[in-house]
């Protein structure tokens, strides 16, 4: 059964929040809704109840603020929140090159998310120069990511200041390939809405994915080599797996998750 959550977005001084990002999710990681803030900072958000659930509001000129709500199956609940701006905000910017020549990779789609929620907050593409620019974004620490259609998925770690714009730089790699499999429990059923990340070995988020009503994911333009991989579920263990991924081929990998009081 499918709930909503509702609620304003201010500041201290009450003023409201337009254009905000609200993001629902779990105590797994997994997104259960996301919505923007209207002209008076208020939102609206359909959203999958699995127990408690944090609301996370992003700004890009005011900053992210997070909210703990607990379940109520079949109820609109009320999550108001607030965001204190942390310092002045300026843009990143940067450029997305090939990792054989340097070569810019025009039209990269570069995300850039909160590091600790990893919430997306804001999306620019390169030009034809391979650079880009975001908007402003207050002080903290996020995770910048960058894909092409021709070129494997990177990320990256930047903290910004109050001072100056900042720069994040990526190198995108020609080799890559396909990472897929079905994720289960130990009795062999399949896992809906489980979820599975690609991340770097300093845990930068590259990519996420949820599973399907078959517990089946697939990852395109994984770079080559050994990426770690990260799968969760609800009352279950994480699973970690370092699969090999070869140029232009699939990868199968299935995943098993055990109950949380397993060994």
């Amino acid at each position: 059964m499918k709930t909503a959550v509702g609620g304003t977005v201010t500041t201290p001084g009450k003023q409201p929040l337009p254009n905000t990002s609200v993001t629902i999710v779990d105590s797994n990681g997994v997104i259960g809704g996301n919505g923007i803030t209207d002209s008076n900072g208020e939102y609206i958000v359909p959203s999958l109840p699995s127990g408690e659930q944090t609301i996370v509001a992003s700004h890009a000129g005011a900053g992210t603020s997070t909210t703990l709500i607990p379940e109520q199956i079949g109820q609109t609940q009320t999550a108001n929140v607030t965001i204190a701006s942390t310092g002045q905000s300026f843009p990143i910017s940067g450029t997305v090159t090939s990792n054989i020549d340097t070569a810019p990779i025009p039209g990269s789609v570069v995300h850039v998310l909160d590091a600790s929620t990893k919430v997306f907050l804001q999306t620019a593409v390169t030009d034809l120069n391979g650079n880009y620019i975001t908007d402003p974004v207050v002080p903290g620490t996020y995770t910048v990511t960058a894909s092409a259609p021709s070129y494997g998925s990177a990320a990256r770690s930047l903290t910004t200041n109050a001072t100056a714009s900042s720069r994040a730089d990526l190198t995108l790699s020609v080799e890559f390939g396909t990472l897929r499999g079905t994720i289960r429990d130990t009795s062999g059923n399949p896992l809906d809405m489980a979820l599975a990340e690609i991340v770097t070995t300093n845990r930068e988020l590259v990519r996420q994915i949820i599973s399907n009503s078959n517990g089946q994911y697939a990852f395109t333009n994984i770079a080559a080599g050994l990426p770690t991989a990260e799968f969760s579920f609800p009352g279950k263990q994480t699973a970690l797996r370092m699969p090999t991924i070869v140029d232009g081929q699939t990868t199968i990998l299935d995943i098993v998750l055990l109950d949380e009081e397993e060994e």
